[in-house]
């Protein structure tokens, strides 16, 4: 997990308190394991530090990072795995 954070973000591990455990999502065949990370630092910087690495990248695994506040900032462009845990995370379920 540190080395994907690092590699697709630029950010370290250290940069955040982990939650303790894991949450699975089983949808069909694929299956997600979260472990929720919390910062400090404020959305928006964090935006733009992933911003800055992806463009320094010469073939970067990320487009571009969103910031979801709530359900309200789910939508179609978010994958429906991802969705569901989201829902859950901020106690739609």
């Amino acid at each position: 997990m540190r080395r994907e954070l690092k590699e697709e973000t630029g950010l370290e591990a250290n940069d955040f308190a982990a939650d303790a455990g894991w949450v699975t999502v089983v949808d069909g065949a694929l299956i997600m394991h979260v472990k929720v990370l919390r910062a400090a630092e404020p959305a928006e910087a964090l935006r733009a530090r992933v911003r800055a690495h992806i463009a320094r990248e010469r073939q970067p695994e990320l487009a571009d990072i969103r910031i979801v506040r709530g359900p309200r900032h789910l939508d179609a462009a978010i994958p429906p795995f991802v969705a569901a845990f989201l829902t859950w995370h901020f106690g739609g379920c």
